[in-house]
């Protein structure tokens, strides 16, 4: 024996109008065959809600060969095969909600920008900077004094690298903290420290290179010649050759212009000989009075004359004519 079970599908409602479609279900007796599949596929084509073959709704329940064979399966909520899908937004889940927002923020143990990372430092020049809602700020002062440079975000005494002079003689070098490290001493033939570096001379330092030849220290620590030798007159008709200005009367001139007569024996006899306020330099050949030389002033009246017999008692005198420089 057969009954006929009217079934109705309810497919979708779109702009409220009801689309849907009647399916006939035989309920068989044992032994009954059921009807034709082709038959029962036909009577319950639908287009409407996703594609229907042989009778089967796949928008809706579920039937094969016009048999249902459950109703509307659900499992921990409504499954949409055919429903929109979303990727930057809310996508439905089997048993819940779940919000991967592939174009939001990522925060990930906090708030982070694209910036910077909230709470990094850095330098910006000689500013420290340190990075506060995503945007590089300047934390306090610029570096400077006695703290000059910017390390890591934070004022320090030198840049790593760097190289200056600890002393006049010795270098230093900064390390990786930035602070300064001195080196070893500067050796003998670069005794001078510049920029770092040992050199042989400080800039503007000058000296008499061999006893004759003047010389001025360049900035870049090394000497250089500037000028002639300054050629010096004893009086006496002989020269000598040094790196002081004329017209210096001290008792190394005088002893200097002594020597250029080529007397065998040069003496400094200071100021108290008998000739006044003048000090003076005697050069002689021996002993007594005739092997005198000559005597060169160098203070008082007598600086710069040279004292000989015409002066009586060999005291530096303008009368005797013979000066020296």
């Amino acid at each position: 024996m057969k009954k006929l079970c009217i079934v109705f599908l309810l497919v979708g409602c779109s702009g409220g109008s009801f689309s849907g479609g009647i399916e006939a279900v035989y309920e068989a007796d044992a032994g009954d065959r059921a009807p034709d599949a082709g038959a029962a596929g036909a009577a319950g084509d639908q287009t409407d809600a996703g594609t229907a073959s042989g009778g089967s709704d796949t928008g809706g329940a579920t039937s094969t060969g016009g048999a249902s064979t459950g109703g509307a399966t659900s499992t921990g909520g409504a499954t949409s095969a055919g429903g929109a899908t979303s990727t930057g937004g809310t996508m439905a889940s089997t048993g819940g909600t779940t919000s991967p927002s592939a174009g939001g923020t990522t925060s990930t143990g906090g708030s982070s920008a694209a910036g910077c990372q909230v709470g990094a430092t850095r330098c910006s020049g000689s500013q420290p900077q340190t990075c506060v809602g995503g945007a590089w700020l300047a934390n306090g002062s610029i570096c400077s004094g006695a703290l000059p440079a910017c390390l890591d975000g934070a004022c320090v005494a030198c840049s790593p690298g760097a190289k200056s002079c600890g002393n006049s003689t010795t270098p230093e070098t900064c390390n990786a903290a930035g602070t300064w490290e001195l080196g070893a001493a500067c050796p003998g033939g670069s005794p001078a420290c510049l920029n770092g570096s040992c050199v042989a001379c400080s800039p503007g330092a000058t000296q008499c290179a061999g006893g004759t030849q003047p010389q001025t220290c360049s900035a870049s620590g090394t000497w250089q010649n500037s000028g002639a030798p300054v050629t010096h007159s004893n009086g006496s008709g002989q020269t000598w050759q040094d790196c002081v200005p004329l017209g210096t009367y001290n008792a190394s001139q005088a002893m200097k212009a002594c020597q250029a007569s080529g007397a065998t024996k040069c003496v400094d006899l200071g100021g108290d000989v008998g000739c006044g306020p003048t000090a003076m330099v005697n050069g002689s050949n021996g002993s007594g009075v005739s092997n005198i030389v000559g005597n060169w002033g160098y203070t008082g009246f007598g600086a710069g004359l040279v004292g000989t017999a015409a002066c009586g008692a060999y005291c530096p005198c303008a009368q005797s004519g013979q000066t020296w420089n």
